[in-house]
């Protein structure tokens, strides 16, 4: 009997602690007006910078779409930066320059080194050459609107932040996979976006990120997190936060970027270990609290169903706290879905919830534990003195 109370409290704290989070962030999200932009006359110098590898399926589409913006192109230049690309992304790009020599565009060329830096060493050689006031990420694997970049520096010149985060969708795809992906990950764009609102900013997206050079400069880059082969956005923003400079999420759908979901399931949880590793290293208390009560949370349900196979009472306990769960989430989810014009994803709500479950905890933990593989590479957990 006792052992049912402490499991019990057990699962209403972690319940409540989740309910209240999300209720925060919710807020968060609905707080944040859409940003209708002025069409004044922008003056600002722009370097948008795409860090590449092994990308030469998908260079082409994101170097034609930034290249083709209606920003004035005297204000704007292109670095493309190649972090050892062992197909034809290079000739690729070379060749996209040669034939626009009306754009500014640069290719930077790295070379193999024994660390686990590569997208922070990429965009880091990208920032020394940029000659821009305002840098601007994206990833090979992206695409976007004639708009984005002049919606971007718009909302930089109207409020003056340091940091914008931008939203990013996945593109459609026709697979259940592929939809159940999109739908998570428009639940951590979510998340980002409602924290940066609510002046706790727990997550941004590196495919569509701006902020100025010389924030990026006083910071220090991101020296100190050189060990973690992901996080070129997150440690930056919180570098940014404990600096007190301001970040701001622009809601506004010609500010969207679109990127490729995984094809298949490997791809997906190397992507989301590579993302969850980066934690390790976190020290933003908000960002560490949301992690701990969603990881506490789906692994307290998974326990409960699982612990009802020998009890079945915690069947009962186990569907009252998922409907509760499915309840304050679905503000949140359909909110970021409707927004991205994408709500027909809601059709894949409750799949996506039951799969969380098990798929939070095994790869919250895959991620704290285990090595992984990106672009071809075995990357390491720490990166050696």
């Amino acid at each position: 009997m006792i052992f049912f109370a402490i499991v019990f409290y057990i699962l209403t704290g972690s319940c409540i602690l989740y309910v209240l989070n999300i209720a925060y962030l919710s807020y968060g999200w609905y707080s944040l007006g859409e940003y209708n932009r002025n069409f004044s006359r922008p003056s600002t110098l722009v370097s948008i910078l795409i860090p590449v590898r092994n990308e030469e399926l998908n260079i082409l589409d994101c170097l034609t779409d930034v290249a083709h913006q209606d920003y004035p192109s005297e204000l704007f230049e292109i670095i493309v930066i190649d972090d050892v690309s062992q197909d034809k992304t290079v000739s690729i790009v070379k060749k996209f320059i040669d034939e626009h020599p009306e754009k500014n565009i640069r290719l930077l060329i790295l070379k193999e080194e024994e660390k686990n830096t590569f997208k922070k060493r990429a965009i880091t050689n990208g920032v020394k050459q940029a000659k821009g006031t305002l840098i601007v990420t994206t990833d090979a694997d992206c695409t976007m609107n004639e708009k984005w970049l002049s919606t971007i520096v718009n909302y930089y010149e109207t409020y003056g932040v340091s940091m914008i985060a931008g939203p990013v969708c996945m593109n459609e795809k026709k697979s259940l996979f592929q939809k159940l992906q999109s739908l998570e990950f428009l639940s951590l764009i979510v998340s980002g976006a409602a924290s940066i609102t609510l002046n706790r900013p727990i997550l941004c997206n590196g495919a569509n990120l701006a902020y100025e050079k010389s924030s990026f400069e006083f910071a220090n880059g991101f020296k100190e997190n050189e060990k973690y082969a992901s996080g070129d956005d997150i440690f930056l923003m919180h570098k940014l936060v404990k600096r007190k400079e301001r970040i701001g999420f622009i809601r506004n759908t010609d500010a969207i970027v679109y990127t490729q979901a995984n094809n298949n399931l490997k791809g997906f949880v190397s992507q989301r270990v590579r993302w969850i590793s980066k934690t390790r290293s976190c020290k933003d208390f908000f960002t560490i609290l949301t992690a701990v009560i969603v990881y506490f949370f789906n692994t307290i349900l998974l326990a409960g169903l699982i612990t009802g196979i020998f009890f079945p009472i915690f069947y009962k306990i186990f569907l009252i706290f998922f409907v509760v769960k499915l309840f304050i989430d679905l503000p949140l989810i359909g909110g970021i879905t409707f927004f991205m014009g994408r709500f027909q994803l809601m059709l894949f709500y409750l799949p996506m919830q039951i799969i969380n479950i098990i798929y939070v905890p095994v790869v919250g933990m895959l991620g704290n534990f285990s090595t992984y593989s990106w672009k071809g590479r075995k990357i390491k957990r720490f990166r050696g003195k």
